[in-house]
């Protein structure tokens, strides 16, 4: 469920950093409607390398699978230029302390 104080991040943006060429885990993606599967290769279970990601929004993902997405694949600086130069929203920011 969407948490009304955060921002929906872009699915294509998720997808761009996922799925870079420089990324050690060779990642492949399967979409099937509003939902989204990264499957990372390897030798363990397949339950243990897929990550499920469902769409709250046409072409919109929640904040928090995101993020958690974000720091799987070590993109956490990525996705927060993208949340403040896309969204107007920097984590931490919304505490004014010039007063």
């Amino acid at each position: 469920m969407r948490d009304k104080h955060y921002p929906t991040v872009s699915i294509e943006f998720i997808d761009s950093q996922i799925l870079r060429e420089d990324r050690t885990p060779i990642v492949n993606c399967v979409k099937n409607k509003k939902t989204t599967y990264y499957i990372v290769n390897g030798t363990k279970a397949l339950f243990k390398r897929t990550y499920l990601v469902r769409e709250v929004e046409a072409g919109e993902i929640c904040f928090e699978q995101a993020m958690a997405l974000a720091i799987h694949f070590r993109f956490l600086h990525e996705i927060s230029i993208w949340l403040e130069q896309n969204r107007n929203f920097k984590e931490g920011a919304y505490i004014d302390t010039d007063k």
